[in-house]
């Protein structure tokens, strides 16, 4: 296996987490929910960028970025809150 292909992984995995920690609500709505994670896939790539400096991306600057942005529960409950609930009537 690449460090590409094990970088990419690792950050899949994070967002998986992240995607079975949001609520129904979300991860029904598709486009919003694609929106969330390419978002939180994008500030990771930024962190990686930053702590790789000059260099190619390591695993380990992934780790670092993935740390620096916090817990996939923590970022689940900051989207959560944002979002806009389903009202069921019955």
């Amino acid at each position: 296996m690449t460090n590409t292909i094990k970088e990419a992984e690792i950050i899949s995995n994070y967002l998986c987490l992240i995607k079975k920690s949001l609520p129904l609500s979300i991860r029904l709505k598709k486009d919003e929910l694609r929106d969330i994670l390419d978002e939180i896939e994008e500030h990771i790539w930024e962190k990686v960028i930053e702590s790789a400096g000059d260099k190619e991306p390591t695993e380990i600057d992934i780790q670092i970025a993935i740390s620096q942005i916090g817990e996939p529960k923590e970022i689940a409950t900051k989207f959560a809150s944002e979002s806009t609930p389903y009202i069921y009537i019955s």
